[in-house]
Parts: structure tokens; sequence; C-alpha cells
């Protein structure tokens, strides 16, 4: 899905179409559109073909995350591996860890946080956790061990989790893993 800037300018998407003469590969690449002319650019120069998207945008418009998918894990299993980025295409960092099937990132409002699922294949199952990890890649943590749905607070501060079973069960906690309590509706 497209992400959008919080004042509504810029509009991030991925396309593996050459929009702007600069992807003759045609692989997926990460594209900005202003909204108020019409400009469309290309930030990213992947070149491998491989997999690039769930793209996020943090709120004050300077950092992305996404997802890449570079490595083989098992026939017909890549692992997605999580990445940031400057709005600009510079600065690109792999936040993830090498071997994890990662999914649905999120961004803090000022870019400094990003959270995400991870899931690693052993045995025939697939056991998830959720991690938070500082944008610059220091700091990766733990902070839920099941597979939920979840969801980083602006200031990254803190995540609401939401379990998969029913009846729902909704959390929130410190995005360093501390301070876990239902939340009750």
């Amino acid at each position: 899905a497209p992400a959008l800037t919080a004042d509504g300018r810029f509009l991030y998407f991925v396309s593996s179409r050459d929009l702007v003469g600069t992807n003759p590969s045609l692989s997926p690449q990460i594209f900005r559109a202003d909204i108020t002319n019409g400009a469309t650019a290309q930030i990213s120069s992947f070149t491998d073909g491989l997999y690039t998207g769930q793209v996020q945008v943090s709120g004050n418009g300077s950092r992305l995350v996404f997802a890449r998918n570079p490595v083989l894990i098992i026939p017909y299993v890549s692992s997605t591996e999580t990445y940031v980025m400057n709005t600009d295409g510079t600065g690109i960092l792999k936040v993830s860890h090498p071997i994890y099937v990662t999914y649905g990132p999120e961004i803090s409002f000022d870019g400094g946080k990003i959270a995400y699922l991870a899931c690693l294949y052993a045995d025939g199952n697939w056991p998830c956790s959720v991690y938070v990890v500082n944008s610059d890649g220091t700091d990766r943590r733990e902070v839920y061990s099941s597979e939920v749905g979840y969801l980083l607070s602006g200031d990254g501060s803190r995540i609401i989790l939401e379990t998969n079973s029913y009846p729902l069960h909704r959390y929130l906690m410190n995005s360093d893993g501390s301070g876990l309590r239902e939340i009750l509706y």
C-alpha cells in the first residue's frame, strides 16, 4: 500500500515500472509523488528485481521503513527483511535479523523507532515475535513473543498489541518491552 506523509504532500509507493526513465531493469523501486504538483521521483535504485514493499513513512516525513526479501530460507520461502532509509533515498540500512521473515514494519513520527513482526521457520512451525529497534539499527529487542497485531505509537514509546485468537485481547506496553497491561474496552 502507498504511504502518505502527515502533511499530505508526498505519496511513497512501490512500482516495477520505469516511471521516470531511471529504472531500465524494471526492478521494484520506491517512488515519491508530490501531490501538490504531480512530480514523481524514483528514490531507490535497486537492480536485483527482489520484492520491495510494505513502505511506511515517518510522520515528520524524514524516514521510510520498508521490506525486501533477499535470502531464500527454504524452498519457496524467502526471508523478508526490514530496512530504513531517508526519504531522499540515502542512508539505506537493514534493521532486522537476517534469517527471519518480517512483516508490517511501523515507524514512529520522528523516524527514530521501528517495530516489526519477525517469524523464524523452525521444524515446520513459524514462531513469531514483535521487535523494536532504533532506526540506526541499535538496541534491537524482542518485546513480545507471539503472533499479534501491533501498532507503534507516534512518539515510539509504546506499542498496542492485539491477539490473533478469539476472544481478542488488547494490551499496551512500553516499546522497551516493560509495563505490559491489558486494555479493557
